[in-house]
């Protein structure tokens, strides 16, 4: 892990992976969302347990008729709802893993090898496809959670740090302190 550190310098290199990024991501997304996040699930839920009872009903009343023609108008809208709901489940998971194969390449843009180093003045992300040098004044903020550290530099844009890059607990604290101790530095003195 910390391939140099000394009291003013981190410097770690890791390559992500796709896994690395589908937990990062699911994590951003919750803390984006904060408490609406559990108000997204309860409201999924709900409408989809909605939907059932209302095709439970429609049949039940569909068959209570004794109408071929309506019997036949239920059947046929509930067996067209349950093909429309599996293709299209279907291809959400089809779009998602396709686009997750092209998009998630090894040594591609996400994928690439990248160096962190972490300075008294800025903290530097280097891959062979981007560099970028972010002010430890610009950082709003440093989370983590039981995969990740994350270094969040706008309110859409975070980097992340798989802990499992680390080899010791201390090594995670050390690089987590640092990192706390540069932003809490630099920011503006009120």
């Amino acid at each position: 892990m910390p391939e140099a550190a000394t009291s003013n310098r981190v410097e770690i290199s890791f390559t992500p992976t796709a896994k690395d990024y589908a937990q990062a991501q699911q994590w951003i997304s919750r803390k984006a969302m904060g408490q609406l996040y559990w108000l997204y699930l309860v409201a999924i839920i709900s409408i989809g347990f909605t939907g059932a009872f209302g095709f439970i009903l429609l049949l039940d009343a569909a068959f209570s008729s004794h109408d071929p023609a309506i019997i036949d108008q239920a059947v046929g809208g509930a067996a067209l709802f349950v093909v429309v709901l599996y293709i299209g489940l279907a291809l959400k998971t089809g779009i998602r893993h396709f686009i997750s194969r092209r998009t998630y390449v090894e040594n591609g843009y996400f994928l690439a090898s990248r160096t962190m180093i972490f300075t008294p003045e800025n903290l530097q992300n280097n891959s062979a496809t981007q560099q970028m040098t972010i002010a430890w004044q610009d950082v709003l903020g440093i989370f983590e959670n039981k995969h990740h550290i994350f270094i969040q530099t706008e309110p859409a844009f975070t980097l992340f740090i798989p802990k499992r890059i680390t080899n010791t607990p201390e090594e995670l604290v050390q690089l987590k302190d640092f990192a706390t101790k540069m932003r809490a530095e630099s920011a503006p003195k009120a």
